[in-house]
């Protein structure tokens, strides 16, 4: 069924269909016990707000976030890697390593190739949570 056919359905019809559904459901007590031995009721719970508010501006802190840490350890991986591949090389070859050669031309550019692929990922991601999110704080509000 979509939500569309659940949404003017009442708790008892979507407790019906829930139940023939592989999810259990399981009916939730009408108190609490928080982990202070307070003992709250469901409407006193019902108060609080389950989710936070979203903003927008909170997508590009964590796409930049994670796109410097992503970028930083594919540098930090691919640097260690060819630096490992540069002294093997120069052995090898019987001359000193050239030590230019890791960083410029293989860690560098490894490092902004992912850096570049982590931010597209992490902005069609973050984007995508955004919209979900925003959709089900509408669909909670109208219940």
């Amino acid at each position: 069924m979509t939500y569309a056919a659940l949404k003017g359905r009442s708790s008892t019809e979507l407790h019906a269909f829930l139940s023939f559904s592989i999810i259990e459901v399981v009916p939730f007590p009408t108190v609490y016990e928080t982990p202070s031995s307070k003992i709250v009721s469901r409407e006193l719970m019902a108060t609080f707000p389950s989710t936070r508010t979203l903003h927008w501006y909170g997508i590009p802190v964590r796409v930049l976030l994670v796109t410097f840490i992503g970028a930083l350890l594919c540098f930090a991986i691919s640097l260690l890697l060819a630096i490992l591949g540069t002294v093997i090389a120069a052995k090898l070859r019987g001359v000193h390593p050239d030590m230019r050669i890791a960083y410029r031309l293989i860690a560098l550019p490894a490092a902004v190739g992912a850096g570049v692929a982590i931010l597209v990922t992490m902005l069609i991601m973050e984007i995508r949570r955004y919209r979900q999110m925003k959709a089900l704080s509408a669909i909670e509000r109208m219940n």
